[in-house]
């Protein structure tokens, strides 16, 4: 019986090995990248440098975790998908990159950019996350506050907060990606319009 029973038992072991099934594969990791549409030829171009400071960003978006909301007090973060790098950092060359291709600046400088300039843009990222507080596929939402400032005195000419919505196409972490896409672009044009505005008005001061 003994014999008979660790037969049994060896036999389930083989069937076992031999089974086609599988456990299911954990889920990859995804990493996603900002690739807005950019600004074009907007505005003629004035003869002014604009250096364009590295954003900052609030401490809960100061890390690539990729942030959604399904209250109203409360952020979560994907467990499997995140940005490249933080948020604020994604968006430096691109604000630098929208300086240049709407045409408004002579000149465009980074952070590292040892050029003198006439005006810094300074910014602070506040909110920037996929809501699905309000429809099931979710939303992105960008929201930003930035001043213009006179280089050379530091003295602070204008100041705006910008928000940007996109509808999601459905849930998820891509779809959101691809809304935030589309909020970023909208953005980086609100951004550019103001900047026209309040530098044509120092111009003709």
């Amino acid at each position: 019986m003994r014999y008979l029973t660790k037969t049994l038992l060896l036999a389930g072991a083989l069937l076992a090995a031999c089974s086609p099934f599988q456990p299911p594969r954990e889920e990859a990791r995804s990493t996603w990248e900002l690739n807005p549409e950019l600004p074009s030829g907007m505005f003629a171009s004035s003869d002014a440098t604009l250096h364009v400071a590295r954003p900052t960003a609030i401490s809960a978006l100061a890390t690539n975790d990729m942030a959604y909301r399904e209250s109203a007090y409360e952020r979560r973060y994907y467990a499997r998908n995140q940005w490249v790098d933080a948020p604020a950092r994604l968006l430096h060359p691109l604000f630098i990159d929208a300086m240049e291709s709407a045409g408004l600046f002579a000149t465009v400088v980074g952070s590292s950019g040892s050029a003198p300039a006439d005006y810094r843009l300074e910014s602070e990222l506040l909110e920037f996350e996929h809501d699905y507080t309000e429809r099931d596929a979710g939303k992105a939402r960008v929201i930003l506050r930035a001043r213009l400032v006179e280089a050379g005195s530091g003295r602070v000419l204008a100041t705006q907060r910008f928000r940007a919505e996109a509808d999601s196409r459905e849930a998820g972490p891509g779809p959101g990606v691809a809304a935030t896409n589309r909020a970023v672009g909208d953005l980086l044009r609100d951004m550019v319009r103001w900047l026209n505005v309040e530098i044509g008005e120092g111009l003709n001061s």
